[in-house]
């Protein structure tokens, strides 16, 4: 359809029921252009005259509001407009330049959001850009000025002092219109904003190492004015031994009255030391910077080194003495530790929850129970170390050996009679019996008087064991003294600890140190 005059006049035929001017629930219209007419009613409708500028359609300027809302319904039409008929002024090209205290004329839209780096600045002049008309135009809002009629611009003076440390919000809807019929009008909404005067402040920092995230409160005063620009906007963190950034960025996880909490996640940080600056800027890009300090990341358990008398155990390494097994840990970043110690395996199928105890930096040996060695691949022992540092990374190692005691004296086999008796032969000789040289020390000297010793047997024996006025059965483990007297051989009786019992049973006796 096309239409001959401008401004254009639509009627609203609308339910009285759907009608403010009838119904307190009802539609609301608006036009700031010409004021809404009621040109006709009856039972059931209204009809209501809307007069407005061809093309132009602000939803500020003419609306149908809903109860208790701002907006709603917006003129809307299908209509063209006789190329004869007035044009409706409209801004053209940059709408609005500035001229800056360089003498520049810059496009309004550089000063729409001025970050704290640029200033200062000012602003003294407005050079509003319209397309011609045959008639004469004005521009109004904040400042004014008349463009004649066939030209496109004209100026007016501004004061906008951008320095540092101040701060300043101008939204203004600027028109153009036609000086003789006012109702010929468009707008445009312009807008200038600096704030170098409400900065981020950084309140507090804390780290979860078990979670590797970091945690910062931050503060903006005037949060949320000028349509949410008064807002923190960008989180991140740099590294000071490097100067760079590092990976992460924050995440807000509340937004209170001005109050945030911040978010960064580390463990997307590869391995390393760092020192850690925490980074927040506003929409203004006004940068608060706080120093956190050293944070090693740490996604690699502990290595663990086990060697005997120096040398790495291997399954084929034969242990002598597990006093002599060291558990060596080693990390990259952070402080190892040992969490459990295990042994398993043997000729009994042991499995024992060891202690250990410090033999050097980051170095131990194993508290360990009275172990029977093993002669047989079968009867190997498994040792396992799980380690954790202190970023919870963990892991178990677990190393076979082979086990015998220091100074091993293996008999063979003594058979005797089931009778709990040290029972001799005819010429005086125990039937069964423990026989030894002259002992001597680590330094040559020959071992005398009483010496501590230990007489274990093993769980599956099938009786306990009687030596030198000591009991022990099956299991069991129990002190017994040995008097070497001036350095003598020794020949001490061994018989079963009861009556009647058949069988094998398997014994150890241990002197840990000759006096």
């Amino acid at each position: 359809m096309v239409v001959n005059e401008n401004p254009i006049r639509l009627v609203y035929r609308i339910p009285k029921s759907n009608y403010r001017a009838y119904s307190e629930g009802g539609l609301q219209f608006i036009n700031q252009y010409s004021a809404p007419k009621e040109i006709a009613v009856d039972s059931t409708y209204a009809y209501v005259e809307m007069t407005l500028p061809y093309g132009s359609i602000n939803g500020d300027m003419a609306r149908m509001a809903n109860f208790g809302q701002w907006g709603g319904y917006y003129p809307s039409y299908s209509l063209v407009l006789n190329p004869s008929a007035n044009q409706t002024p409209a801004f053209a090209g940059t709408w609005v330049d500035f001229l800056d205290d360089k003498g520049n004329w810059v496009k309004w839209k550089d000063f729409e959001s001025v970050a704290s780096s640029r200033l200062p600045i000012k602003i003294s002049r407005l050079r509003f850009n319209v397309e011609a008309r045959p008639f004469a135009q004005e521009i109004g809002g904040k400042a004014t000025c008349t463009i004649p009629a066939g030209k496109t611009s004209c100026e007016a003076p501004e004061t906008f002092d951008m320095a540092l440390g101040t701060q300043g919000y101008n939204r203004i809807l600027y028109f153009v219109r036609s000086i003789s019929n006012p109702i010929l009008r468009s707008e445009q909404w312009i807008m200038t904003r600096w704030n170098n005067k409400q900065l981020p402040v950084i309140n507090s920092i804390s780290y979860d190492e078990t979670n590797k995230q970091l945690d910062v409160l931050a503060s903006l005063e005037g949060d949320g004015n000028w349509f949410d620009s008064v807002s923190l906007r960008e989180f991140y963190l740099s590294d000071k031994n490097t100067g760079t950034r590092m990976s992460p960025t924050g995440v807000i996880k509340s937004r209170i009255s001005g109050n945030y909490t911040i978010a960064y996640d580390l463990s997307r940080q590869s391995e390393g030391k760092y020192n850690v600056e925490v980074n927040i800027r506003d929409f203004f890009q006004n940068q608060t910077n706080k120093t956190f300090g050293e944070i090693a990341l740490d996604n690699t358990p502990p290595t663990v080194a086990i060697t005997f008398d120096g040398k790495p155990v291997k399954d084929d390494t034969v242990v002598y003495g597990l006093e002599n097994l060291r558990i060596a840990l080693a990390d990259n970043l952070t402080t190892p530790r040992i969490t459990r110690l295990q042994l398993v395996g043997g000729p009994t199928a042991d499995n024992v929850e060891l202690t250990w105890s410090p033999a050097g930096k980051d170095t131990y040996m194993p508290e360990y129970p009275r172990l029977f060695p093993n002669f047989e691949p079968s009867e190997n022992y498994s040792i396992s170390v799980t380690v954790a540092d202190s970023q919870s990374n963990t892991k178990t190692y677990t190393q076979k050996f082979s086990y015998l005691p220091n100074n091993l004296v293996q008999l063979h086999n003594l058979r005797t009679l089931s009778v709990s008796s040290p029972l001799k032969t005819t010429d005086g000789v125990p039937l069964a019996y423990l026989s030894t040289n002259v002992l001597r020390k680590t330094n040559g000297e020959i071992a005398k008087g009483v010496q501590n010793a230990t007489l274990t047997v093993r769980k599956d024996a099938a009786f306990g064991i009687k030596f030198n006025g000591a009991q022990a059965a099956p299991g069991e483990s129990v002190e017994v003294q040995i008097d070497m007297g001036q350095g003598d051989n020794l020949l001490l009786p061994v018989y079963p600890s009861e009556n009647g019992k058949v069988g094998t049973s398997e014994f150890m006796i241990q002197i840990d140190e000759l006096k």
